[in-house]
């Protein structure tokens, strides 16, 4: 679990781009071509906008990930240029050689899929997705009414695939954003709204999550009920605010933070023993001590730290973590405290 307080924009969706490229896209490539071989007169042109992604999806694993973004931009532009040629190859095709009526086929079944497959792909530059989805609507339409105007007959199917295609990129985009709600609602219900840090919720869930033994602290603003008292419960905030930051400057790698309740927190920290542990408290303790928070204030923090060997002992080790937090405040205050847990 990562210390950083708030996530940023989703990130590159390299999971999603290679199922589109390695599954996705070569399927429909291998479903075209078999279908339109079975005809007498086959017609491969029709498919070659979608048998373009085959040869990336090979090659897909050996595309260095700084490259991703330029392939996507290229395969897609290069989809749409072929659909773009084959419609004016086919306005200037004589009528008695347009092709067999499969690609009315493959077009209705590969246009919504693509259409809805880009949305996902472009997650990270949605208006890039709408912009291309559009395009690929309208010259996917326009190509349908290519093939139905030799015969005059099922004019509106140019319209249903445009509305088509436009509803499968619309049911993309309402995926994204529900699953973006998602995402964003299991964010805030582990997080402190007041500090950015992560809650008791998601203490739980991490301690569920680790696999390997360091050092569990809790930390205790000392006399901090004086802050309120004499500046205000904003200042109080402030302070909070402040201290949950000079924690995520010291948080180690693989390290977390989180608000315990009123002016106590912890710190779990994977794979850090004492006294690297007992030495990050004592950075923690003297940069929150020489800070000046809202008036001037000035606070001081006790803690109260144990190790762990295995993550099962956690649970019973936390009485023993704030027993030792105990005795710091009861030593004097302002100052760090440690316990080793008997092994069993």
């Amino acid at each position: 679990m990562s210390p950083a307080a708030v996530s940023g924009p989703p990130p590159v969706p390299t999971s999603f781009t290679g199922l589109y490229f390695q599954l996705l896209a070569p399927l429909l490539a291998v479903t075209a071509l078999w279908s339109t071989s079975l005809y007498m007169h086959p017609n491969y042109l029709i498919v070659l906008p979608l048998c373009l992604p085959l040869l990336v999806g090979l090659a897909y694993p050996w595309i260095p990930p700084r490259l991703e973004w330029s392939v996507r931009l290229a395969l897609t532009g290069l989809h749409l240029l072929l659909l773009a040629a084959l419609n004016l190859w086919q306005f200037w095709l004589p009528q008695a050689h347009v092709g067999n009526r499969s690609a009315f086929a493959i077009l209705l079944l590969a246009g919504p899929i693509t259409s809805l497959a880009w949305s996902f792909l472009f997650v990270d530059h949605p208006r890039v997705g709408q912009g291309l989805t559009l395009l690929l609507a309208g010259l996917s339409s326009l190509l349908v009414g290519q093939w139905a105007r030799p015969t005059g007959n099922e004019p509106g199917l140019a319209v249903i695939m445009l509305l088509i295609c436009l509803v499968g990129a619309l049911f993309g985009q309402q995926a994204i954003r529900l699953q973006r709600q998602a995402r964003r609602s299991a964010h805030d219900a582990q997080r402190d709204p007041l500090t950015g840090l992560f809650n008791r919720r998601a203490f739980d869930q991490a301690v569920r999550q680790t696999v390997q033994g360091g050092t569990l602290a809790l930390l205790d603003l000392d006399h901090f009920k004086a802050i309120n008292d004499h500046h205000g419960h904003m200042a109080g905030d402030r302070v909070l605010r402040g201290v949950a930051d000079v924690l995520l400057d010291h948080l180690p790698a693989g390290g977390s933070a989180y608000r315990w309740g009123g002016e106590e927190f912890a710190l779990l920290l994977p794979g850090l023993f004492p006294p690297e542990a007992e030495d990050l408290l004592d950075s923690v303790r003297q940069e929150v001590q020489v800070r000046s928070f809202a008036g001037g204030a000035h606070v001081t923090l006790s803690a109260g730290l144990g190790q762990y060997t295995v993550p099962e002992q956690l649970p019973g080790i936390f009485s023993e973590v704030d027993a030792a937090l105990l005795a710091a405040k009861r030593a004097g205050r302002n100052r760090v405290m440690h316990v080793v847990p008997a092994l069993t």
